[in-house]
């Protein structure tokens, strides 16, 4: 091998050559972790960072297990009335820290989201109590689809301030 074979050159072409030369020239166990390093790079793309932004939130302090109940119901019945679904993984989360070193700050009873999609494609709506435990905070990101998701949003808060 030549001198600074696998090594960044000047003139070279970035990582893309690092890597390059680290899949010719690696043996067999390199080879495969810079070949899947290299197709996770290839898919993956930048976050649109307008469409992620919050553009609403709010805190909600159930008295008891009801209220919590109401809130979920709430936000089941408007999710389907947009077309969407919620995943309410409070349970999980719990069962997940108590085998688990977390900090108390991640420690969490209620987290339950909005979701866009049969995979989750676009979050419409988070909700959880982590690191403020009783405290809900409850976000909404703007949304590829900015006017379906302030409908979404106004009609969710409006029913959450009724109760």
């Amino acid at each position: 091998m030549g001198q600074g074979a696998g090594r960044l050159q000047p003139g070279s072409r970035g990582w893309y050559a690092f890597w390059s030369m680290a899949v010719i020239q690696g043996d067999g166990m390199n080879r495969m972790r810079c070949i899947a390093f290299l197709l996770l790079m290839t898919a993956c793309e930048p976050v649109d960072q307008e469409r992620i932004r919050t553009v609403a939130a709010l805190e909600v302090v159930p008295r008891d297990e009801a209220d919590r109940r109401l809130l979920v119901e709430i936000f089941r019945r408007h999710a389907l009335a947009a077309g969407f679904h919620v995943d309410d993984v409070s349970r999980k989360w719990q069962q997940f820290e108590r085998t688990s070193a977390l900090p108390p700050s991640f420690h969490s009873s209620f987290n339950v989201g909005v979701w866009q999609g049969a995979d989750d494609e676009e979050n419409q709506m988070l909700a959880d109590d982590r690191g403020h435990i009783g405290r809900i905070w409850i976000t909404f990101p703007k949304g590829a689809d900015a006017d379906r998701a302030t409908q979404f949003r106004e009609a969710l808060i409006a029913d959450i301030d009724r109760h």
